[in-house]
């Protein structure tokens, strides 16, 4: 159930509806921190400011450590240091890029810069009359300049730095695990704020 605090400010703006631009009450980011502040569990608190503040915390060490308690973790052999450490970044990045859809490789700035081996490929393709350049930009080539996409499983292995296969086995359900989780922390935020509060704000997000 939200808490009293989270009830009181939704209420208030159910007469004037956040998204409204002429609203002469609006739902702030004030608002917002007040009731995370609220929230008992400091997991579920920071993850809050995290996602719907978009608040620069760090969250992957305390997410890794949770990570490590589970038993099974001990048999999940790294391919290099600090593997596991980045599942959890890459999960917190995932959660947060999948509120606006933002494309995972120019982070929703719809542009990108060339790299030496882009400009090596693409100047090797017979079919592109155009020449480019190292550090050029350009649409990006992931989401044809929309800056929106949704994160796949080749995104996931290319932030890893492994192949496609071993991101799917072993790794893929092991990084369900890590999401399961943060999906822990999500659903104490939710009760504490509510759902309708909630959509409400990931709404806002989602037009930013």
């Amino acid at each position: 159930m939200p808490s009293e605090e989270a009830l009181k400010i939704t209420t208030a703006r159910s007469h004037h509806p956040s998204d409204d631009p002429g609203s002469d009450n609006p739902l702030t980011s004030e608002d917002i921190g007040h009731i995370l502040g609220t929230i008992q569990n400091p997991n579920a608190a920071d993850f809050g400011r995290y996602y719907l503040l978009e608040e620069n915390i760090d969250l992957s060490e305390r997410l890794y450590k949770q990570i490590q308690a589970f038993p099974k973790v001990k048999n999940w052999y790294e391919p290099r240091d600090d593997f596991i450490l980045d599942l959890c970044r890459l999960a917190l990045r995932e959660v947060l890029s999948e509120v606006k859809s933002r494309c995972w490789t120019c982070k929703g700035s719809k542009g990108m810069r060339l790299t030496k081996a882009h400009v090596q490929a693409m100047n090797q393709d017979p079919r592109r009359v155009q020449k480019f350049r190292e550090g050029q930009l350009i649409d990006c080539l992931k989401c044809a300049g929309t800056g929106r996409r949704g994160v796949s499983d080749h995104d996931r292995a290319d932030f890893l730095g492994i192949p496609m296969q071993s991101f799917k086995d072993p790794w893929k359900p092991r990084y369900g695990v890590v999401m399961g989780k943060v999906n822990d922390w999500h659903t104490v935020l939710t009760a504490a704020i509510g759902p309708g509060l909630e959509r409400k704000i990931l709404q806002k997000l989602g037009e930013a």
